[in-house]
Parts: C-alpha cells; sequence; structure tokens
C-alpha cells in the first residue's frame, strides 16, 4: 500500500477506523511516524487520551527522538476510499488553488477533509519552488487572493499556537503571511512544502541532540515559506543554521528572539531546530 502514500507532512492516512496524518519526511523502514486524528466510525476528533491506544511508540536513532508509528503494510491512503466523502467546499478550494497557482501536486489535510464545519481548509502543496511563492506573492499584490485578516489570525493562535509563543510574536511573525490567505472568502492554511515525497530511510541522520534556550538574532534567510525553512542565525558571535518544518516558523521576519529548542549535530553541521520549543519577539 505505501506506493499510494505520500510520506509528507500533513498526508492523511487511513488505519483500523482512524485517520493520522504523516508527520516528517523521513521514516523508519516499513513504518510511517504519524498521530492520530480522527475516528470515521464515531465522525470525531480524537480525543488526547484515546491517542495513545491507536499508535505504537518507538525511539528512532536516525533522529534521536521517540515517534508515534504505525506499520506502512497496514495503512491506507485516505483518498483511495474516502475522495467522494470529502466536503464540496474543501474540494472546491483545492480546485481553486490548483487552477491559480498552476500546481496538480497538492492535497487537502485536517478537519475539513471530515467535516462540513471547520476553523479553516488546510492545504499542503508539494514540490514548491521559488518561481511559485513568486506566483502566490503576485497574485496577493494583484488581490486576486488576500492575506487572511487578525481576525482570523487570533483564533488559529488560540486554537493552535497559544503554547508556541505569545499573541503579540504570532502577529509578528505573520504580518507578510503567504501562507494564511482567504479565497472566496474562505479561510486557507497553505503549507509549501520543497518535497514531492518523503522517504521510509534515515536520510538525515542526527548523531547528537541538546536542549537549547536562549537569544538568537536572525539575519538571513536561505529560504522562505518554504519547508524545511532554513535561516542563518547568530547566537552569540556564532553563526548556525536554523531549520524548521513547522509552518508556523517558515515566515520568520529578520531580528531578534528568544528560543527554545534543540542543537542537532549533523553531518553537514550544528542545526538549530525550534520545532518542539517556542519562540518569542524580543
Amino acid at each position: 500500500m505505501m506506493n499510494n502514500i505520500k510520506l509528507v507532512e500533513g498526508y492523511p492516512l487511513y488505519y483500523n477506523g482512524v485517520i493520522y496524518l504523516v508527520k516528517g519526511y523521513q521514516h523508519p523502514q516499513d513504518k510511517i511516524i504519524a498521530y492520530p486524528r480522527y475516528t470515521l466510525l464515531e465522525h470525531r476528533k480524537l480525543y488526547k487520551y484515546e491517542m495513545n491506544k491507536h499508535v505504537s511508540y518507538v525511539y528512532w536513532d536516525c533522529i534521536k527522538q521517540i515517534v508515534p508509528v504505525i506499520d506502512g503494510s497496514h495503512a491506507y491512503s485516505f483518498y483511495t476510499f474516502f475522495n467522494k466523502h470529502i466536503p464540496y467546499t474543501s474540494q472546491m478550494v483545492k480546485e481553486v488553488i490548483s487552477r491559480l497557482l498552476g500546481v496538480n501536486d497538492l492535497f487537502i489535510t485536517g478537519s475539513s477533509l471530515v467535516f462540513s464545519k471547520y476553523n479553516d481548509i488546510d492545504i499542503v502543496i508539494l514540490g514548491v519552488d521559488t518561481e511559485l511563492i513568486n506566483r502566490v506573492q503576485s497574485l496577493i499584490s494583484r488581490k486576486i487572493i488576500r492575506r487572511a485578516p487578525k481576525s482570523c489570525l487570533i483564533r488559529e493562535y488560540l486554537l493552535k499556537h497559544n503554547k508556541d509563543t505569545d499573541l503579540m510574536t504570532y502577529l509578528y511573525l505573520k504580518k507578510d503571511t503567504i501562507s494564511h490567505i482567504v479565497v472566496n472568502k474562505i479561510y486557507v492554511n497553505i503549507k509549501y512544502v520543497s518535497y514531492s515525497n518523503g522517504f521510509n530511510q534515515c536520510v538525515d541522520p542526527v548523531e547528537d541532540r541538546k536542549l537549547f534556550k536562549g537569544r538568537i538574532q536572525v539575519i538571513d534567510y536561505i529560504n522562505k515559506h518554504v519547508l524545511p525553512t532554513r535561516y542563518i542565525a547568530r547566537i552569540g558571535n556564532k553563526k548556525i543554521l536554523m531549520e524548521t518544518f513547522r509552518e508556523m516558523y517558515s515566515e520568520i521576519p529578520l531580528g531578534e528572539y528568544y528560543v527554545k529548542g534543540y542543537i542537532e549535530y549533523r553531518k553537514t553541521g550544528e542545526v538549530l531546530v525550534p520545532d518542539h520549543g517556542y519562540i518569542f519577539k524580543l
């Protein structure tokens, strides 16, 4: 069944009556790192206390973390069985974005896959390059699409990000967002992903991983908006690569921040990863 599955962030899987969302882009052999989110049997979001019974947790030495996994040979693409049941509005928004941006490799994720009532429609676009980002920015400048208003961002913050930062920082990070937009009066959250697919193997091993807390200065972009997003940061007098797979941190303006995260020691060098911590604007 793995041939029908995209091993990328947010891709929806069906396994034993539950919808899972893939996490990350590299996975242990024959396993998929994924979180259970919705039960189709009761047509609702899973409660936190229910999640553990739907996954196995393993330590994966590749990234030096304990991760939730499911058996890849028994998982199905959500779209294999339930594509016709996706709410009409979600399908319509996906088609509009596909047409406006000229992309075909995109999919719906999150609650708008299964519910008619939702905060936003989550879309993931794969294989994104600089040309596509320029196209999105051009559409915004011509007001063909527009950035989500502050009210939508505040609601997004309260529902999803109030443990990751404060409201002032969140609104600052998203002041020039192209990830939170309005299409046909509908609030849409887009993840722009550089990969077209993920890997069932370790492709970027972490040799060690240590907690970091402190002040940093983001001084340059290697790429912006596209996941994984990479920045050049300074810690004291030392420059370091900062990398994130979270859409929330994919649009950070240059400046000073207080960060809790991890420094990963890879063969390519040291990398600051804020994804399991927080960021505050200084």
